[in-house]
């Protein structure tokens, strides 16, 4: 837009007007130029300005809006982690009074287990290395130890079924790792009359879950 900027000085140089007009036209322009002041009376001195005008607010910027979605899930997933040795050390087969020991022998470990909040029906189970059967088995070089498996510290809850799930007691789905107790035990029965030496299984944890699909 052009504009025109017209200052009035009176006789004494002083500023008695600035105006601001925005040209009609062509003609108002002429028009406005062609004015006669009286000289007697004012000394009008005429400045004239062109530019471009932008008068704030006039045209206000628009405002334009957009939507951008953000999407997560989480999955129903288990993990277990290993356990240290169980080490049942050297079975008690006589007593300090020379006779055969009745006592069982037990040992436990711990394995760690974390499972994401709401995932249902975590299951653990349990397969010694040394069966294809029903029962978990310690081998030797001649011979061979049947021994039970429990979930807890002491051998003295339930023992598990070989190579089937079963929830665990103290597992709890709230997204944080626990350590999950597991305990061996060799029965008097079972160990007795076997021949020295070294007896080991190697015991395969399995979390099995509800993973939705």
């Amino acid at each position: 837009m052009t504009f025109y900027i017209f200052t009035i000085y009176d006789e004494s140089q002083a500023v008695t007007a600035t105006c601001v007009l925005v040209p009609m036209g062509a003609m108002l322009l002429r028009s406005f130029l062609k004015m006669e002041f009286d000289m007697k009376t004012k000394l009008i001195r005429l400045a004239l300005a062109m530019g471009t005008v932008f008068f704030a607010g006039a045209a206000a910027a628009a405002d334009d809006t957009s939507e951008i979605e953000v999407s997560a899930s989480i999955a129903a997933a288990c993990s277990v982690g290993d356990g240290t040795t169980i080490d049942l050390g050297a079975l008690q087969m006589i007593t300090a009074e020379g006779v055969q020991n009745t006592a069982d022998d037990v040992d436990s470990t711990t394995f760690s287990a974390i499972c994401t909040t709401g995932t249902t029906m975590p299951t653990f189970k349990y397969v010694s290395a040394n069966t294809t059967g029903t029962d978990f088995v310690l081998e030797g070089a001649t011979e061979s130890i049947v021994y039970t498996l429990h979930q807890d510290t002491t051998g003295t809850l339930a023992a598990v079924t070989h190579n089937t799930d079963a929830a665990h007691p103290d597992f709890v789905v709230d997204g944080t790792s626990k350590d999950l107790p597991i305990a061996v035990k060799v029965t008097q029965a079972q160990k007795a009359g076997k021949p020295t030496g070294a007896y080991t299984d190697l015991i395969t944890v399995t979390v099995t879950f509800d993973d939705g699909v």
